[in-house]
């Protein structure tokens, strides 16, 4: 019995040693759904009330210039007014190009960031012989207009509805 308590005590000291000396390890966590999702961008076009397919090879490149055109607004025309959602509706039966989010996308615009919100859709009235005169961005319930922009960016997408519109 003498050699076993010996051997049980040779073993407590062990592991009490060995145990202080290793560091805690960070706990494990599992990324939830939107971490392991991919956020999806999809643009469409429509040309006179129907809609037209982009190409799988633009619809990043387009989304992205889209975006880039927000980014550069340097107005914010939104105030108050309710009116911004029927011009959505107006928009939505014209000539635009439209680019949904899922989920919303977090985006800036102005110089330094003057404003910002989580957008689910931008649509930008464009035709191939018209560059718009604001842009609108659902916020969930909310709408806004944005305006003054970057000129290069306008001009790209231009291309693009020329391209589609077969001009």
């Amino acid at each position: 019995m003498g050699e076993y308590m010996r051997a049980t005590t040779v073993g407590i000291l062990w592991l009490v040693t060995f145990a202080s000396t290793v560091t805690a390890l960070p706990p494990t966590t599992r990324p939830t759904t939107a971490e392991t999702t991919k956020p999806s961008r999809t643009v469409v076009a429509v040309v006179k009330g129907k809609e037209r397919e982009l190409p799988d090879n633009q619809q990043e490149k387009t989304a992205s210039l889209i975006v880039e055109l927000l980014e550069s607004c340097s107005v914010d025309r939104t105030g108050d007014s309710d009116a911004h959602g029927d011009r959505w509706k107006h928009y939505a039966n014209a000539t635009h190009l439209l680019v949904k989010f899922d989920p919303p996308q977090h985006v800036q615009f102005g110089s330094s960031g003057i404003g910002a919100m989580d957008a689910d859709a931008i649509l930008v009235p464009i035709s191939s012989t018209k560059v718009p005169g604001e842009i609108l961005v659902r916020d969930g319930e909310h709408f806004h207009s944005l305006a003054k922009y970057d000129y290069k960016p306008a001009k790209a997408l231009q291309q693009i509805m020329k391209n589609i519109q077969g001009h």
